[in-house]
């Protein structure tokens, strides 16, 4: 899911006494090719931490409801996880009491990390969005001008003029 206002709004307003679930997920294009790549190794001893953290501090009923969440969401981790997957950087937010889910994917790295608070995370997804202001960028050759947009990672190609 490409980052759009409305995108942002949806995570921001995630809200769930039992946990929202935020997974963050930085890709290094050259480990691509491993078999099994570093951020699935993190992410996965990350929940698995999470898993005995709450099982150790929680209620038996929101460990139990936090359990069948997580094994819900395997196809959705499947996907932050899939090296194939577009975007340098992934983030899953999902509540654990109702299924609401929202995914992102991004040109921009995530530091990876699992997070379980009564709200969305978004910290690494504000910093991001600061460090990753747009970007005006002018190409001028022999031939013309080009002006293109940089943000998010990714260049947009805004007008072209050419010289005569």
């Amino acid at each position: 899911m490409e980052l759009k206002p409305d995108t942002l709004l949806a995570i921001a307003r995630m809200r769930d006494p039992l946990g929202v679930l935020s997974v963050y997920v930085g890709v290094d294009p050259s480990e691509k090719r491993r078999e099994r790549t570093p951020w699935e190794v993190a992410v996965k001893n990350e929940l698995e931490a999470l898993r005995e953290r709450v099982k150790a501090t929680a209620a038996h009923e929101r460990w139990q409801a936090l359990f069948r969440r997580l094994d819900e969401l395997a196809p959705q981790i499947a996907w932050l996880l899939d090296p194939t997957t577009t975007g340098r950087g992934r983030a899953l937010f999902a509540t654990t009491s109702d299924g609401e889910v929202e995914r992102l994917a991004v040109q921009l790295p995530f530091p990876t990390q699992v997070v379980l608070e009564p709200t969305a995370y978004v910290r690494p997804l504000l910093a991001m969005l600061d460090d990753a202001r747009p970007t005006g960028v002018a190409v001028v050759s022999r031939s013309g001008v080009r002006l293109a947009e940089w943000k998010l990672g990714s260049v947009e190609k805004l007008a072209r003029w050419d010289f005569e």
